[in-house]
């Protein structure tokens, strides 16, 4: 019987990497492994000495449930800024066609809810509703304050970490009012 290659499906595209999904022998769709080269996407036989295949419980899970599909894409996207994953993107792209993408996101009221009805594959978009959000609990990490490699490197180095929160404590610890560090939440440690 005749055997046609396609390509694997890709996953997500985020500053100029590519990540797809990968398969087993069956075709079945893995439910944790990915990679950044479209012809090495057989997780039970990657290609010998490619590094584009990877797990993503081996990342940093920012404190989200890996085992929820949903946050993958966060997380990979996490990996790929903090340069543990590189790759190629999907096709040649020039930095006016990138720029031009990213600022294309069309929200509308449809029904009296909003909805995002068109944007980039690359861009994730969240609405909030403001009147819906209760007060932000200091121990919920907010992802956008998160401290980079080379301020949790100084940490270490300091014997210590910052709660979520921003108070002080053991790397591998919580603060007097209970919020983890941001070592912890990173799964650094």
């Amino acid at each position: 019987m005749p055997y046609e290659w396609v390509d694997p499906e890709l996953f997500l595209e985020h500053e100029g990497v590519a990540v797809y999904h990968c398969y087993d022998d069956g075709d079945m769709v893995s439910s944790y492994w990915y990679t950044t080269d479209p012809s090495d996407c057989n997780y039970k036989f990657p290609e010998i000495g490619s590094k584009a295949q990877f797990d993503v419980r081996d990342l940093p899970d920012l404190g989200l449930a890996v085992d929820e599909p949903t946050n993958h894409a966060l997380i990979i996207e996490h990996a790929i800024e903090e340069g543990l994953i590189t790759g190629e993107p999907t096709r040649e792209t020039t930095s006016d066609e990138m720029e031009r993408e990213s600022l294309v996101v069309r929200i509308e009221v449809i029904d009296g809810v909003a909805e995002v009805v068109e944007k980039p594959p690359n861009v994730a978009v969240v609405i909030i509703d403001h009147d819906m959000v209760d007060e932000r609990d200091p121990c919920n990490p907010d992802m956008t304050k998160m401290p980079t490699l080379e301020t949790l490197m100084q940490w270490e180095a300091e014997g210590g970490c910052e709660a979520v929160d921003g108070c002080w404590c053991e790397p591998d610890g919580v603060c007097p009012h209970g919020c983890k560090s941001w070592m912890l939440v990173l799964g650094l440690i």
